[in-house]
């Protein structure tokens, strides 16, 4: 039986985070049913009750290290776990769990991860030598490769993959909807809401907080516009990461002052993957400044309108052959409804290169998955 530890911030009822959780759980035991997992959370009880997978706390030196002494293979996966900007000590500690399974002689998986922006020199020499140590090394985006091959690691070594929650173009069934068209299931959605909605289209939107949030008032204005001309549509606000998104949103709503509140939904922050989904299944319409509401958008055909608060945004959409709205600091109404009512348009042709593209991305992360489970050797 092969031991295996997953890491990533798991744990912080972060949906992006939890979709890549969920997504390498399903795939490590689709290409070998014969390990054992554990997550490295920081609710543990949540995530092994969730995921029906053991979990130990995150922070917690003892069931670290004791996980580590019985353990075989170290994966670090999914999410930006690698950059500065937001704090320089979440690095490390991500480092710190390389160089522990290290000295345990584990085998160490770097998966699918974004990498940068890296501002501090200490910490770039710092990633350059843990992560040449480690026996796979896989990124999310070529941007990342680039960084890391400008830090010194062989280029040769990296392989550019997907984001891990590609892997959920293999559909569970639980999150199956039921027979009939997508507009006959409004599965998670309030019935008060979604009563007629038949005949209905959903634009959702998945705000972030990013600096003074003045991107807000003019994507509000965009959306009021591009609500009053297409009276068919609502619009489903979907906060992405707890109460931090929630209050976003919130704000958001505030400046939503024109439009008939009966054409309005804020959606509670969701946490499981599977619940995300299904309402994805009921959108038309994406725009999103988090990266995995843009991802979300690609798994269920929606075409996606993203605006851009760091690189990986455009570096995502360039993928497809899309591009941003705009940036956050740059953002106006009619760069955002311009580019709504043309993604609107071509929603026909977007949506076949989005199938075209997912399932080419699911592909090459199980190739990924089969050739690095494969069994220990004892």
């Amino acid at each position: 039986m092969t031991e295996v530890i997953l890491s990533g911030y798991y744990g912080y009822d972060n949906i992006g985070d939890e979709a890549i959780l969920y997504s390498l759980i399903t795939g490590l035991q689709d290409t070998n049913p014969d390990l054992n997992l554990t997550v490295l959370s920081a609710a543990p009880s949540s995530t092994a009750r969730r995921y029906r997978v053991r979990a130990v706390a995150r922070f917690s030196p003892w069931q670290v290290h004791t996980s580590f002494q019985q353990a075989d293979i170290l994966i670090s996966g999914g999410g930006s776990l690698l950059q500065d900007v937001t704090s320089w000590r979440s690095p490390l500690y991500y480092l710190g769990l390389i160089r522990l399974a290290h000295f345990y002689s584990m085998k160490t998986i770097f998966c699918c991860q974004g990498v940068g922006p890296l501002n501090r020199q200490w910490l770039q020499d710092l990633v350059a030598s843990t992560v040449k140590s480690m026996d796979r090394i896989s990124v999310r985006d070529p941007d990342s490769r680039e960084l890391l091959s400008e830090l010194g690691v062989e280029s040769a070594r990296i392989t550019v993959l997907d984001d891990p929650v590609f892997l959920l173009q293999d559909w569970p069934e639980e999150v199956e909807p039921d027979s009939g068209s997508a507009k006959d299931n409004y599965s998670g959605l309030p019935q008060d809401f979604s009563a007629d909605c038949s005949e209905a289209k959903l634009l959702g939107v998945a705000v972030r907080p990013w600096s003074d949030n003045s991107y807000l008032l003019p994507l509000a204005a965009a959306l009021e516009k591009f609500l009053r001309e297409r009276e068919n549509f609502k619009l489903l606000l979907l906060p992405f990461h707890g109460s931090q998104d929630l209050n976003c949103s919130k704000k958001l709503l505030q400046r939503l002052d024109s439009l008939s509140q009966e054409r309005i939904l804020l959606l509670d922050p969701l946490v499981d993957p599977r619940e995300i989904i299904k309402v994805y299944r009921q959108l038309d319409l994406l725009l999103g400044v988090r990266l995995h509401s843009l991802i979300f958008a690609v798994l269920t055909g929606v075409p996606p309108v993203g605006i851009e608060y760091d690189p990986k945004i455009p570096g995502f959409l360039q993928r497809l052959d899309l591009e941003p709205a705009c940036r956050t600091s740059d953002a106006s109404p009619d760069y955002i409804y311009n580019h709504l009512s043309q993604t609107w348009q071509k929603r026909q042709q977007i949506q076949e290169n989005l199938r075209d593209y997912r399932e080419a991305a699911c592909r090459r992360l199980r190739d990924f998955l089969t050739e690095i489970n494969r069994p220990v050797k004892s």
